[in-house]
Order: structure tokens, then sequence, then C-alpha cells
């Protein structure tokens, strides 16, 4: 019959046995069972990013295509004697200068909108005359450009001309007294007459060479944001028009000017230029991971700081971040949280 002590000393034993086999089976568990990912911990540590707003012009490269005119001259308005002449390859005729004159009379270089076909009188109304007014205007005088010559309209290029009428029946603005500029400012390319030499009316003074008439954009980038434009070439820097166009002399002759583009247009034919083009006004955007933004794809995105949901719009994207653009400027979140995919679904 075993002893008291033999048994005790059995029991013991046994539930050493037991700890250690309980404790190893613990211990086993937490080794082999996996960790709780992050993204489905409801209970793991949020993440949050700073938001800080920055500028966001939209910038994209574009093709720019170049309509060039053929070379052109400029008539004589009238005939004689070419008494004094301003011409030298390179240099401008400029609207409102009086560049020659013949038999001893100044003639007036002047750029119209609408090309000159008449004298203009007292009490004449046209589109020539609202052109002839607009240009007035341009250059300093003080005229309504109400298509009607007036007396106001009389005073003005007087005041250009430098001279008056003798009577109220001369014309006004003859037009044998003026050449025809068909922009603001030409550049010479050859001189066709010299002083001293018989002209007569409508032969060519001088030749202008070839020029741009205006700049278009290629094919237009995808996706871009609406706003006013402005266009980049070489070292100028111009508006682009609701059509895509630079149609206006003056932003023609500020890239024209430009000596990249010069060079293109002195080489004729069709001409395709890169540019860049961007918004005038910059907005401010959002750079924010894209596990932050929630209802992706949808018209109602929105980000939270993690007590509150900002609504933005996504306008665009790059190396995973999404660039976002607050759809109040008044409520701009200052940190976004990191969210998983099922938090992420809608703003509701």
């Amino acid at each position: 019959m075993p002893s008291r002590t033999g048994r005790a000393g059995t029991l013991i034993v046994g539930i050493v046995v037991a700890v250690a086999i309980g404790g190893a089976v613990f211990v086993a568990d937490q080794v082999i069972r996996p960790a709780t990912p992050a993204s489905i911990d409801r209970h793991a540590a949020r993440q949050f990013v700073s938001a800080d707003l920055q500028e966001f012009d939209d910038e994209k490269s574009v093709t720019v295509l170049t309509r060039v005119e053929n070379e052109r001259s400029l008539p004589s308005p009238r005939g004689g004697i070419v008494t004094a002449l301003e011409c030298e390859a390179g240099a401008n005729w400029t609207s409102g200068s009086f560049p020659l004159e013949i038999d001893a009379a100044p003639i007036l270089a002047l750029h119209l909108s609408t090309p000159p076909w008449r004298d203009l009188q007292l009490g004449d109304t046209g589109p020539d005359v609202r052109a002839l007014q607009s240009e007035l205007e341009r250059l300093g005088k003080t005229v309504s450009s109400d298509g009607v010559v007036g007396d106001q309209t009389v005073r003005a290029l007087e005041a250009l001309l430098g001279t008056k009428r003798e009577s109220r029946s001369e014309p006004v603005l003859a037009r044998d007294s003026f050449v025809w500029l068909p922009s603001q400012s030409v550049t010479i390319a050859d001189c066709t007459k010299h002083l001293g030499d018989r002209v007569t009316a409508e032969e060519p003074l001088v030749s202008l060479g070839v020029s741009a008439a205006g700049f278009q954009l290629g094919s237009i980038p995808e996706g871009l944001l609406p706003g006013i434009r402005e266009l980049e070439i070489g070292t100028v820097i111009v508006p682009v028009g609701e059509d895509n166009s630079i149609v206006d002399e003056m932003s023609i002759s500020m890239l024209t000017a430009d000596p990249t583009v010069e060079a293109s247009i002195a080489s004729g034919g069709e001409i395709e230029l890169t540019g860049t083009l961007r918004l005038a006004e910059p907005i401010f955007i959002l750079a924010v991971p894209a596990g932050s933004l929630i209802g992706a794809g949808t018209d109602n995105s929105c980000v939270s700081d993690g007590s509150k949901m900002f609504p933005v719009e996504i306008v665009g994207s790059t190396l995973g971040t999404t660039l976002v653009r607050p759809r109040s400027p008044d409520s701009v979140p200052e940190r976004v949280e990191i969210l998983d995919a099922e938090s992420r679904r809608t703003c509701a």
C-alpha cells in the first residue's frame, strides 16, 4: 500500500506537468496565430497626414500651329517723288508714325482692323469708321467709338495729323494720305523704293517678307480644368482665347519677336511649335494620399480629419497622391485621415 508521502509526490508531479503543457499550448497559440492587420483592426492606432494648401496651375505641354502668310508688300497711297523715307531691313513701321513723304507731303502709317476703301467725310458711318475710332483711341486720342465721323473724330484726327482742314468739304481722312498697315507694327524685309525715286499709286514701297497671321493650339489635352488660360512659348507668355487661338495683334507681335519663333517663321511653310498651357490664375489644392479619399469615382468625394467630412473635387493624381480642390475655400482640413477600404466607400 503506497504511503501518503508517495501519493502526494505523484499529485505534485501531475500538477507540474499539466501546468507545463498548458503554458506550452498558450505560447504556441500566440506564436502561430497571425497578427490582425491594422487595416481591419478597428482598435489599431489611427493614421493622419498633414494637409497643406498649395498652388496648382494645371500646366500641360501642347503643340502650337502657326499660320504663316506669304511675302507681302505695302503699296504707295499716291504717286510722286519720294522726298523722305525711313526704310531699313529689319526696322519697324508702327501705326501712328510718319515713315515717308511723297512730294514733301507727310504720309501717315495707320493700322485699321477694317481695310480702308474710301475717303472719310463728316457724317460717314460704317465699320471702317469704327475701326478708325478704335485705333485713334488706342493711340491716346479722345474719341468715342460710335461708328460716326463727328466733330470729336475730326479733332482727334487733326491732333494726330498735326494739320487742319481748310474747308468742311475736304475729306476728314483722304485715302491717299496714309499707308495702311496690316498690324499695329510691321517689320520691313526689303526696301523696294528709295529716297528720290518716283513712285506711282499702288506701286510697292517696301516688302514685309513672311509673317505669322495667328497661332492655334493643336490637340487639346483632356481633362483641362475650366478657367482662363495662358500660353508660354520661348520667353513669351500670352493669353489664349476661348477657342484656343491667339489672334490679337499684340500677342502675335510678342510671339513673333521671340528669337525661336522668329527663326521658325523665317523658314516658311506650316510651322509646329511646342508650348506650355496653364491657368492664368492658379487655384489652391491639397495633395492627399489616395487612402484618405472617400467616395473616389463619384460626384461626392471628400476627405476626413477624423471628426468632420470636407467635400472636395478631384483635379488630378500623381505617384499615389491625389490632387483635390476643396469645394469651399472656407472649409479646408489641416490634416486628413488614412482609412481602410470599407470606410472610404461614401461620404455619408
